[in-house]
């Protein structure tokens, strides 16, 4: 829910009887921009020119409804998802880019991401852009699934002639982060103006971030997080909850290697025999401390941005063979290339056997036997990185005109592609890793060797791995070199060759669309008082999206660490739908009703995977007199899943966990959590009295981050949003040119059925 007010950049029309009559964003009858219920907000080409920026989404950032959109800075390190990197993604208020449309001159455009429908917009070609449009609400009735939060409507320029060309270079203050653009479009009409055809090309390169470059994000001393004030976890109301606290560093983890000999869960010395200074723990620090051995918390997340070099190429043409048929076409090709690193590889807790050489080097034969734990932040491994290269296709090919004075058609054909070939460098392969720190010394030799190049009957250190080895053969010859983790930079290079490996992933996402429509008024029929048409628009739609992600063998294979088994995945859908539009300006150019109308909009819908569903929005503008309106509207708006929703198989993912019961946390569940939790912790043998003193000083670390896995669900079914948007316009005509709207919008999305409903009428069937 939100209160907008903005001067509308794209209602710069004043109303009269020479006001434009356009086709606008959010629906399909041609009619002032203006007498739209819905609320849009758009930037022009001009505008976006100005800011002097050459990345779309950055731009767009700066409107509040899509400010939390991925754009540059989100795009690197550990802020891109997996294949993620360079990928910019529209999040309108903030509801997802899954429930945000993406559209190009009103059509849909081929997702970016596999198993996605999200749109990556270093696709769209900044130097034809007309406007952006920005729509809230009521979308999805006009233009189809995904837009819960409402469109945002990239429209291209028509019949360009002339030539033009851009070419700009920027740099930062700190003299990085260098950015190269150039762009050139040429346009010609022909056949005495019936005819235009426009190539562009455009190339832009930007240089990567790394966090280390800046202060607040590289330096422990300047990097700051808000965090759980450790003076106040009694919560007394004269102390502040939170407090900024600066040279962060990840608790009881290092660089070096964080040593526990007597596996009480505590370290004792780093890796290079050093004692461990665990620094100020911070309770309910999400695993922070301040200072010590441990690894800081500065710079440890990646790029500030990637490296992208990006190559586009468009062309628009039509032609008008008369009044009742013109033939318009629209092709770009893109190719984009990212690169960008994030967090290096880690170790919780991982074991090293009692007679481990490495181990008696360091600190003495007998000084752990029963072993040792070792937490480690593995720098020295190699940061780990993503290359990310893009290609992108699409044609759109169709026919408009008119068939009458009052009735005008369009059909059209979208066929869109994407090809993706992700690389991960440093990723650690889980039966090499495992046999590798299981050093010993070899009693023939005295040099440290592989356990399993000795006799070990192919299995790979129990205590740490547990099973046998699938990328290599042990026993004598055996690849393997032993690795030593205790201390910083004194891996053996062959060790980490055999331990370390790159995977390289491929994925192609492909859409086609067909759409027919005809719109048009009744004035040969009849006209509302005042002069108003009706008017009205009809049509349907076919569209068919498949998705087909394959892995790296060794990820298929489950051979990395850090990532469960992925196999082949690929997915579709297709829909068929039918839909209609209809305005009814009831009253205009009246005493007291200078315009009254009414609106709504249908849609039917039949997806090969959730079955049939409908979309609805009726609207309203009344205004009183041409300086005043007021508008609204209320609509139903439906989210089919995407492919990876349905189809994606279990892959690796990363979660962190907080305990319910730690007792900050005690008083935000139900009334039945305190309960609950003390009958949990006396199962786990704590008396009353040890419970009722479960206070910080027993519990050093509340929060813990597990391995597991994510994926697609084919039970799923289709989401729904009821959307209100309510607001006025004001546009006084004793200051010409000035239009201030104020919109207010709610938008609730649920899901409409219990995935258990589904998965009882499966089984009932």
């Amino acid at each position: 829910m939100a209160l907008i007010s903005s001067y509308a950049m794209a209602q710069e029309s004043t109303q009269g009887e020479d006001e434009p009559i356009i086709v606008v964003t959010g629906s399909r009858i041609a009619r002032p921009e203006l007498d739209v219920a819905n609320p849009i907000v758009a930037v022009s080409a001009e505008q976006i020119e100005q800011t002097g920026r050459t990345n779309l989404t950055d731009i767009l950032l700066r409107n509040p409804a899509l400010s939390a959109s991925t754009g540059s800075s989100l795009s690197g390190g550990a802020d891109a998802g997996f294949g993620e990197t360079g990928v910019n993604l529209l999040n309108l208020r903030n509801l997802g880019e899954e429930r945000t449309l993406v559209l190009v001159n009103g059509k849909r455009h081929v997702a970016g991401i596999a198993n996605s429908a999200a749109v990556d917009i270093n696709t769209i070609p900044e130097d034809l852009i007309e406007r952006v449009d920005v729509l809230t609400g009521g979308a999805s009735a006009i233009y189809g699934a995904d837009g819960v939060s409402g469109v945002v409507n990239f429209v291209l320029k028509r019949n360009f002639e002339g030539l033009t060309a851009r070419a700009q270079s920027g740099i930062s203050s700190k003299g990085d982060a260098a950015n190269r653009y150039f762009s050139v479009t040429a346009g010609k009409n022909f056949a005495e103006g019936r005819g235009n055809i426009a190539v562009a090309y455009e190339y832009n390169k930007s240089d990567r971030l790394s966090p280390f470059a800046r202060g607040f994000s590289g330096n422990p001393a300047k990097y700051r997080e808000i965090l759980q004030n450790q003076d106040d976890l009694d919560d007394d109301p004269n102390v502040p909850d939170r407090i900024p606290y600066s040279n962060l560093t990840w608790a009881d983890s290092s660089p070096d290697g964080a040593v526990d000999l007597d596996l009480d869960g505590i370290p004792d010395f780093t890796g290079s025999g050093l004692p461990y200074d665990r620094g100020q723990i911070l309770i309910g620090g999400n695993a922070r401390a301040v200072g010590g051995s441990n690894t800081p918390v500065a710079g440890y997340f990646g790029d500030l941005q990637p490296s992208q070099n990006r190559h586009m190429f468009n062309m628009l043409a039509s032609y008008e063979f008369s009044p009742a048929i013109r033939f318009y076409a629209e092709g770009k090709y893109v190719e984009t290339k990212a690169y960008s690193v994030a967090q290096p590889s880690f170790d919780f807790f991982t074991y090293l056997q009692p007679d481990n050489a490495y181990l008696a080097d360091r600190f003495g034969a007998g000084a752990a036997p029963d072993g040792a734990l070792v937490s480690r932040d593995n720098y020295d491994f190699g940061i780990r990185g993503e290359t990310v290269k893009r290609k992108t296709k699409r044609i759109v090919l169709g026919f408009d005109g008119a068939i009458t004075d009052n009735l005008n058609y369009d059909v059209s054909y979208i066929y869109g592609e994407t090809k993706v070939r992700n690389r991960q460098t440093a990723n650690l392969i889980g039966d090499r890793y495992y046999a590798a720190l299981d050093a010993v010394r070899d009693p023939v030799t005295g040099d440290i060797v592989c356990r399993s190049t000795l006799a070990y009957g192919g299995v790979i250190d129990p205590d740490n791995f547990g099973g046998p080895a699938t990328t290599f053969t042990p026993g004598a010859g055996s690849a393997c070199r032993p690795l030593n983790v205790l201390g910083n930079g004194v891996a053996d290079p062959e060790a980490l060759a055999f331990v370390l490996a790159d995977n390289v992933s491929r994925s192609k996402i492909s859409q086609e669309v067909v759409t027919g429509s005809v719109s048009g008024n009744l004035d040969s029929v009849f006209t509302f008082p005042g002069g108003g048409s009706f008017g009205f628009a009809l049509g349907g739609e076919y569209r068919r999206e498949k998705s087909r992600e394959t892995p790296d063998a060794l990820i298929q294979n489950g051979e990395f660490r850090d990532f469960a088994a992925l196999p082949i995945s690929g997915g579709r859908f297709s829909v068929k739908e039918f839909f209609g539009e209809v305005n009814a300006p009831i009253l205009s150019n009246m005493r007291f009703a200078h315009l009254l109308s009414v609106g709504g909009a249908i849609r039917f819908s039949d997806y090969s995977t959730v079955g049939k569903t409908t979309t609805w929005k009726v609207d309203g503008i009344y205004a009183p007199i041409p300086d005043l309106r007021f508008r609204g509207s209320y609509s139903q708006a439906v989210r089919a899943p995407n492919i990876g929703e349905l189809f994606q198989p279990a892959t690796g993912t990363f979660l962190q966990v907080q305990d319910p019961c730690d007792f900050r946390r005690l008083d935000e569940g139900t009334q039945y959590r305190r309960a609950n939790c003390a009958t949990i912790l006396s199962g786990l043998g704590l008396t009353p009295d040890e419970i009722a003193n479960f206070t910080p000083s027993t519990v050093p670390s509340v929060n813990t981050t597990r391995r597991g896995t994510t994926g697609g669900n084919p039970l799923l079914t289709e989401e729904t949003a009821k959307s209100w948007t309510a607001g006025l316009v004001l546009q006084p005509r004793f200051i010409p040119g000035l239009t201030l709207t104020f919109d207010w919008y709610d938008i609730n999305s649920a899901v409409t059925k219990s995935v258990f409903s589904r998965v009882c009428q499966r089984l009932q069937g």
